[in-house]
């Protein structure tokens, strides 16, 4: 099996898939809050980034997302259907750990918008996930078709000889999904497969990052990043909240997969960039609630002693 590495603006497809059969689901489930989850309220944290791509809002007008989705302002920001503008100056792309031999820059960025939203402010992962520790993925992906897709894929030795045919179920080793142009918002699960945080190059910046793979059988609503999905975040449940724990960036696809980055096959993985690795870095932008409160105590209290 011959899988490569690929850059894209990754939404979600989402699946629920059996050993034996594949339930289709419909464009419309998994677009709201995800009430089965007990205690997840950042669904709404992940909003549109430049119509295409996704972002997370981390709180106090905040965003982070992709270098690749938002590479300078101004930029386009979507949050529960209402656009907001960027705040001109704001835009700031994340360093790598020094000490690593990784590129200055990594694919990650900050930007904040002319304005606070009435969302929860997002706590950062400050330990890199285990492996098998379940994950919710929110990105704005593109919407995957209501039936899955079979084919017969062969492998062919050399680069880029592989052969897929399309057939119907029965006798296909290939399973999935393919998209249609159209982006929302979606939300899925997965588990961390990587035992390491690992790190790749992605158009010349160094990414730090963990791994989920689109396993048949897998959960019901098990998820996999397609073309929209970068910027988008994967929330983990930790001590007794649920944190930000990475920002999808990537995805592995088959050698001439169809669709590209478009389709989401079994057995794909989603590159997620480890926030634990880069918490130091964007809280040096965005301060921390508590930090923010303390330095508007301070002001005021300034601002009473000049009276």
């Amino acid at each position: 099996m011959k899988i490569s590495r690929l850059w894209i603006p990754a939404i979600f497809v989402l699946s629920a898939m059996s050993a034996q059969a594949v339930v289709n689901l419909s464009g419309n489930i998994n677009n709201t809050a995800p009430g089965i989850i007990p205690g997840f309220g950042l669904f709404g944290n992940v909003g549109v980034v430049n119509t295409s791509g996704s972002g997370i809002y981390l709180g106090g007008g905040w965003v982070l997302t992709a270098n690749h989705v938002a590479g300078s302002l101004p930029a386009t920001a979507t949050f529960g259907g209402v656009a907001y503008p960027t705040q001109a100056g704001s835009w700031q792309r994340i360093t790598n750990p020094t000490g690593m031999g990784l590129s200055t820059y990594t694919d990650m960025v900050v930007f904040r918008l002319a304005g606070s939203l009435a969302l929860p402010t997002v706590d950062l992962a400050s330990l890199s996930p285990a492996l098998s520790d379940n994950a919710i993925l929110v990105g704005n992906g593109r919407i995957q078709e209501n039936t899955s897709t079979t084919w017969i894929h062969t492998p062919v030795a050399g680069i880029n000889n592989d052969t897929w045919v399309e057939t119907p179920p029965g006798s296909p080793n290939r399973e999935g999904y393919e998209t249609i142009g159209t982006h929302e918002v979606r939300w899925g699960v997965n588990d961390v497969a990587s035992v390491s945080v690992q790190t790749v190059n992605i158009a010349g910046a160094d990414v730090r990052y963990f791994t989920t793979s689109f396993d048949n059988p897998g959960y019901a609503n098990e998820a996999q990043a397609v073309t929209g999905d970068s910027g988008g975040g994967a929330f983990i449940y930790s001590g007794s909240s649920w944190k930000l724990a990475g920002m999808m960036f990537s995805v592995a696809t088959y050698e001439n997969q169809p669709g590209g980055a478009n389709s989401a096959i079994v057995g794909q993985q989603t590159a997620i960039a480890d926030i634990a690795s880069y918490r130091n870095q964007i809280l040096a932008i965005v301060p921390e609630p508590s930090t923010a409160l303390l330095g508007l105590l301070g002001l005021l209290g300034f601002c009473r002693r000049r009276r």
